[in-house]
């Protein structure tokens, strides 16, 4: 059977966060084991896009002039999506996020069409993300976006922590649960290490309020760690690295913290390698990919029970705990207190449970089960979860 499966997701702009990278790379991981995949999304000629695989089709829409037009006007979506059915039919929609009008028009062309559609909320269902602007995003759940929820066949979610949140919102669905991933690193560890006369905790991803840095600060004024520093990289997301700057300055900690700005390609590297210990200290996540690459690289991780990953407490990779300053300190405390040796032997351990479950390779295999089912040119797989 002939499958054309379309990736529709509003932005994949190297500053847009998680779903940037996890939609173009699920597009690549699957992209061997199907006729055709097509990647549908928003370009905006003064900033830079996520690498796409050759091996995809891509097709690009012009951004709204202002974010006021861009909820009331068509997106674009509707008819570039009807273009690209004209030339190669499309077997299945796979809808990336909530709220916008790209995702509204994509699911109204596909449910028009008789187009099987897969629902990924990314995170967009969470009760953190419900809560942050939450009468706008009841109103448009009331008007528009519940309808178009419930008009997928299948949801996709990230973590069963994920597939509970999509189950409070009533859904009856199928939901299949298939986790985001890391490709292999394309050299080897080593060489570049960490600095053995200053230690290094690193936290990466964008500076935003969800990613609870103000906590990390908290906690981290508490402890002054002799022989550590604090390096905080990523893009501002809404005006909150000024926020950050003052909390810094107002806890008296400039000395031991490090604002390095974005960090793509080479210079993400290089952070991860030199490293000692990964942080992320968010309030909500569906996934948090970059605890699986730090993990990869090799580092123990602090994040909070926000993040769906318990598997560190009980792999004995890290720690997983409450997103509150106290949390944070204690796990902290624990962490710059073990020798290299025993954060070594965590990191291994983590490296080990990237390998068994979190490559790009096993997790597009995965979802290619979940469409041949969809198309009935499959058994059910095990990941996906009924009512």
């Amino acid at each position: 059977m002939s499958m054309h499966i379309l990736h529709a997701v509003p932005a994949i702009n190297v500053d847009c966060g998680g779903p940037s990278r996890s939609v173009t790379e699920l597009c690549a991981s699957i992209s061997t084991r199907v006729d055709q995949v097509t990647l549908l999304s928003k370009k905006w000629e003064d900033r830079d896009i996520v690498d796409v695989s050759p091996h995809v089709s891509t097709c690009f829409c012009a951004p709204p002039c202002s974010r006021i037009m861009g909820m009331l006007m068509p997106s674009g979506f509707r008819n570039a999506m009807k273009r690209v059915d004209a030339n190669e039919p499309i077997s299945i929609l796979h809808n990336h996020g909530l709220w916008l009008r790209t995702s509204h028009d994509a699911v109204s062309y596909a449910a028009r069409r008789g187009i099987p559609i897969i629902q990924s909320p990314r995170g967009m269902l969470n009760a953190w993300a419900r809560r942050h602007k939450y009468i706008k995003k009841e109103l448009a759940w009331k008007l528009y976006q519940k309808r178009d929820f419930m008009r997928a066949d299948v949801i996709h979610a990230t973590s069963i922590a994920e597939m509970e949140c999509i189950r409070n919102t009533g859904a009856k669905q199928p939901v299949a649960v298939v986790p985001n991933g890391v490709n292999q690193l394309t050299s080897p560890l080593g060489g570049e290490g960490p600095n053995s006369s200053e230690k290094t905790l690193l936290f990466l991803s964008r500076i935003d309020v969800v990613k609870g840095i103000p906590l990390l600060l908290e906690a981290w004024s508490q402890l002054r760690v002799e022989g550590w520093k604090l390096v905080i990289a990523g893009n501002d997301y809404s005006g909150h690295l000024s926020e950050v700057r003052s909390l810094i300055s107002s806890l008296g900690i400039e000395n031991s913290v490090q604002l390095f700005g974005p960090a793509y390609g080479s210079d993400k590297d290089g952070l991860f390698r030199r490293a000692d210990l990964f942080v992320l200290p968010s309030y909500s996540e569906n996934f948090g990919i970059v605890i699986a690459e730090a993990l990869q690289y090799g580092l123990p991780v602090i994040t909070t029970t926000g993040t769906p990953w318990a598997e560190l407490s009980a792999e004995r990779c890290g720690w997983w705990v409450p997103p509150t300053v106290d949390g944070i300190r204690d796990a902290l405390d624990d962490a710059v207190k073990l020798s290299d040796q025993q954060r070594s032997l965590m990191g291994e351990r983590g490296q080990h449970l990237i390998s068994e479950k979190y490559l790009w390779e096993q997790v597009g295999s995965t979802m290619f089960e979940v469409y041949q089912w969809m198309l009935a040119d499959g058994p059910m797989p095990d990941c996906v979860h009924t009512v």
